[in-house]
Parts: C-alpha cells; structure tokens; sequence
C-alpha cells in the first residue's frame, strides 16, 4: 500500500513528511506503478527494498540517463534509452563496485551473504570472470540482483573497508545512517516525474554517496571524475528530491574510495558554486529530451549546417 505520512519533528524527517511510503509484501512490487501514476504535483514516493532491475526500469528518468544526454549527446541516448538497441555497460569496476556497496549496505562480516561469489573453475588465470560458456551458464543462473564477487573483489573491498573505518569522518557518518539504498520517485512542479536511489540518508538529513575510483590520492585528481561522470548534476538531482521528500536538508558528502592500494579513503563535498552552476540542468536537459521526443528527432546539433569550431581563447593566442 502506498501511505501519505503526516508527522511532525524528527520522526517526520526520517519517514518523508512530504512523502509517500510504498510498502509490499510482493517480490514484484505488485501496486508500485500505479503508486506512481497517483503521485500529486510536488510529492515523491520512497520505497525500501527495491531490487536493482525493477528500480532500473521504472518508468522516469533519474541521473544516468539524463547524463547519457548532456555528455554524450542524443543518438547515444536515443540508443540506450529508446531504441534500447545499446546494452548496459558493465565493467570489471562496476562489478567491484556493486560489491563494496553492499559491503557498505549490509555491514562488514555479513555482506557475502548478500553476494554471488564466482567459483574458482569460472574465474581466468588473472582472476576475472571467465567468458566460457560454462561461466555464462552459471552467471544466468544466478539471482540477477546479487552483485558478482570474484576472490580479487573481496579482498579489495575488505581492504577499502579497513581504510573506510580508519577514517573517522567515514566513520562517524556510517554510524549515523537513518537508511541504506532508498529509492525515490518525485512529481516535479512541472509534472515530470524523476528518481533516484539513496546510497545512505543520515538521521540528520545528510545524503551519502559511495564512489570508488582507481585514483590512488582521491583528493588530488578525483575532481576528475566529477566532471567526467557529472557528480555535481547527480548532487543537484538528489538533493532537491530528498528536500522534497522531507528526508534530506540539501546536504550531499561523498566518500570516495579508492581501489588502488593503499586503498585511501577521502570524506568530500563538492563546491557550492559549481552546484549553482549546475542548478537548472535538470529542467533543460528534460525539455530538451522531451522536444526530440515530440520531433522524433535525435541527430546532434550542428548537422545539416556548417559550424564555426569553438576554439579556447588561450589556443587561439597560441599560448599553448
């Protein structure tokens, strides 16, 4: 059933007083559509428990794609996202990372429950999954929202989570946490609907993010990665749902952890002028899908045209 909760101080904070709770005793999430569809102007529905693939097909956009868009331009989402002619990426990284964030969900000594640990006659001399047809049988064989877990990715993330608790400011923040993976579906002022899915939410309303990166000194070069993987559009997206709903100030910490040995641990926030900056890329990048959507047009801009090439103006003096 879908709850609208009305409760004042803490307790509104920790159940979303401008939110509605899904609850189901259904492996499907039998009801959560409709839920969806019941959503008023200004409301957002939280949902614990989600499994991965009924999260990754609600029908409204979150941060990937509308990021798939703005950086990599609207054949690429058109692929992805509307043709569905592209598959999902996948990575050795990403497996690893799908791993330390449920080490970081359920807790050091009891996250391998909640793993498909590879057998070693699946595995490659170098430790990765094997791309034999004996492997593959095994991989479909498993429970499709249990993270894959080789040897190499275990004690990688046992080493993360020594350095993680090392650092007390990670620390702290864990033991704070009101809740672990909670999914967000939000009804904008404009109608559109957009999701999310918490990492963590501390009690006092603070949103957390896990990132692991290959970058050995996170606070020297992970900049990088925020503006590569366009971490400050994702803070923007978040925290205005989690404000929405009730859960959330308008704070978001990431805790970067590093894969690389000595495996750092960095506790950051982003600067509050480049969040500002990025304020309004939600509307436009939603305009800008919905209007090819009604064009049925998906080609990048500049074709069909001759295009003076933007040049920096230190390269146009020559400085370089």
């Amino acid at each position: 059933m879908a709850d609208l909760l009305e409760t004042g101080g803490e307790e509104a904070l920790r159940s979303g007083r401008r939110g509605r709770r899904f609850e189901s005793s259904r492996p499907d999430f039998e009801g959560l559509p409709a839920a969806i569809d019941e959503l008023a102007v200004g409301e957002t529905l939280l949902v614990e428990g989600l499994p991965n693939r009924l999260y990754h097909g609600l029908p409204c956009p979150s941060k990937s794609p509308l990021w798939d868009f703005r950086h990599h331009g609207p054949v690429w989402y058109y692929d992805r996202h509307v043709a569905r002619t592209q598959s999902p990426f996948s990575s050795g990284a990403l497996q690893l990372g799908s791993v330390v964030h449920a080490a970081l969900e359920f807790g050091p000594g009891k996250y391998r429950a909640h793993l498909s640990e590879i057998p070693a006659d699946y595995l490659t001399a170098s430790g990765t999954l094997s791309s034999s047809k004996e492997a593959k049988a095994w991989v479909a064989d498993q429970d499709p929202d249990l993270p894959l877990a080789s040897p190499a990715d275990l004690a990688t993330t046992e080493a993360i989570l020594e350095q993680f608790f090392q650092n007390s400011a990670a620390r702290n923040l864990y033991e704070q946490i009101w809740k672990h993976e909670l999914s967000a579906i939000h009804r904008r002022d404009d109608g559109r609907l957009i999701r999310c899915r918490f990492d963590a939410v501390t009690e006092l309303g603070t949103v957390l993010d896990w990132k692991t990166t290959r970058d050995a000194r996170p606070l020297e070069t992970w900049w990088k990665a925020v503006v590569e993987h366009g971490y400050a559009e994702q803070q923007v997206l978040y925290t205005d749902i989690a404000r929405a709903a009730g859960i959330g100030h308008g704070g978001m910490i990431f805790v970067v952890m590093s894969t690389t040995p000595p495996h750092q641990v960095q506790v950051v926030t982003l600067p509050d002028s480049m969040i500002r900056r990025r304020r309004d890329w939600v509307t436009e990048t939603l305009d800008e899908i919905e209007a090819r959507t009604d064009a049925d047009f998906w080609l990048p801009d500049g074709y069909g045209q001759i295009t003076e090439l933007k040049v920096p103006d230190w390269a146009v003096r020559g400085d370089a």
